[in-house]
């Protein structure tokens, strides 16, 4: 992927993450949630039918980023940042990374916005299964779609083998930004991006 490419693949990310922090906030209406799931269908639609297409340098930022306004920054944007910072990792790399971290974390501590999230966002559909499997379906699809982009799914797959979770988890903890992970969550988060 070319440089204009990849810097509008970071911007609809950017779109995309911001979407995906409103769904998963605490206490989110189930209308709100509705609101960012069509935000993120929509990106990933844009995103993968330019990457399928011929114009892989085509303008393609994806219409939501005109509506969405930009909110303040999400704690998923803060460990991203961190890696960004301390690792040098790029941007989409982290986001990417980080996002798929966060999913695997709400498995164990909100499997219900997750399956909501699978359901709306991948469109996995299927009574018969258990809720665990419908939200892993869900983080499997979303992982392929960060494959698709040609993003790497874990800092261990980017190339990031000396990340010190406890050290940055630690930090970043003892900032005013972070109001909702603890120190062990952030922890936690950061061991599954590790891969």
């Amino acid at each position: 992927m070319n440089g204009i490419a990849n810097e509008r693949l970071g911007q609809s990310l950017q779109a995309f993450e911001q979407a995906f922090s409103d769904f998963f906030q605490p206490g989110q209406s189930m209308e709100n949630r509705r609101k960012d799931s069509e935000t993120m269908r929509s990106i990933v639609a844009e995103i993968l039918f330019v990457l399928q297409s011929d114009k892989k340098d085509a303008d393609f930022i994806p219409h939501v980023l005109m509506e969405k306004e930009k909110h303040e920054w999400s704690e998923c944007e803060l460990l991203s940042e961190a890696l960004i910072n301390e690792y040098h990792v790029p941007k989409n790399a982290a986001l990417a990374v980080t996002m798929l971290a966060w999913c695997k974390y709400l498995l164990r501590t909100d499997l219900d916005a997750v399956v909501i999230w699978a359901e709306q966002v991948w469109n996995v559909t299927n009574p018969d299964v258990s809720p665990s499997t419908v939200a892993q379906e869900g983080i499997a699809r979303f992982q392929d779609f960060i494959s698709q982009c040609g993003l790497s799914v874990t800092l261990r797959e980017y190339g990031l083998r000396n990340f010190d979770s406890r050290r940055v988890a630690f930090r970043i903890a003892r900032t005013d930004a972070v109001e909702v992970p603890t120190e062990s969550d952030i922890q936690a988060i950061y061991e599954l991006a590790k891969g």
